[in-house]
């Protein structure tokens, strides 16, 4: 599996997810993902959705965001799958930023349209995921 679309591996527990993620709607990463969602199929692995990753440029100055690159590759391609679209994430450099120095994201830039993808995707992996006590 490529390492560039990976977006979260399986848990060894009693369940195996996958999620998988389309960076930008190219025919290589596109490629990728098919034969990610291929060998999870063969493995067993459950596939609980596609992220589609830098999906827009969120300003840092203003928080809006931009469509710099090609959109909606993820989403063509869980609709192809037949698997949820768990939605897209923009580039954001305040989240890069603050993941390199070890500050908290969430509290610092709770406005930025990285932020509110991200709960989003969260909820939707945690709705499908059990919860499971130790």
């Amino acid at each position: 599996m490529s390492p560039s679309c990976l977006w979260a591996s399986c848990w060894r527990s009693r369940m195996r997810l996958w999620c998988g993620e389309a960076p930008r709607r190219t025919a290589v990463s596109v490629g990728d993902v098919r034969r990610e969602l291929t060998f999870c199929r063969k493995t067993g692995l459950r596939v609980i959705g596609i992220v589609e990753n830098m999906s827009g440029l969120v300003c840092p100055h203003c928080m809006e965001c931009t469509n710099v690159f090609s959109r909606g590759g993820g989403e063509e391609l869980a609709r192809h799958a037949g698997v949820p679209f768990l939605g897209s994430v923009p580039l954001d450099p305040e989240l890069s930023r603050s993941l390199e120095e070890g500050r908290d994201f969430i509290q610092e830039f709770p406005q930025s349209p990285a932020f509110h993808a991200l709960c989003s995707i969260a909820q939707k992996v945690l709705k499908e995921t059990p919860v499971q006590l130790s």
